[in-house]
């Protein structure tokens, strides 16, 4: 669940997607135009936080909501036996 400061500014700026394009707005307070001002530089430097690399399916979690699971557009399903975690996909000094 999203803190609550994110909630607030979501409802405020009437952020429905989870990255628009633009955040830009006719009229705003001083923090929606500076976040408006440098919106894409903050969306081409966002990163994902992945958490353990035990419980993250690459293949089989959804990463892009409209398109569901990797799994699903695979046209070699003996990927899916190779790859069960991002653990799978780390050598020995996890690089």
């Amino acid at each position: 669940m999203s803190s609550l400061w994110v909630q607030l500014l979501r409802q405020k700026y009437k952020l429905t997607t989870l990255l628009p394009e633009s955040i830009h707005r006719a009229s705003c307070t001083l923090l929606g135009r500076a976040l408006s001002k440098y919106w894409e530089v903050l969306l081409n430097g966002i990163v994902w936080s992945l958490g353990s690399v035990k419980s993250i399916r690459p293949l089989n979690d959804t990463w892009i909501p409209t398109m569901g699971p990797l799994c699903d557009h695979l046209k070699h399903e003996a990927l899916l036996f190779l790859v069960a975690s991002f653990l799978d996909l780390l050598d020995g000094n996890g690089s």
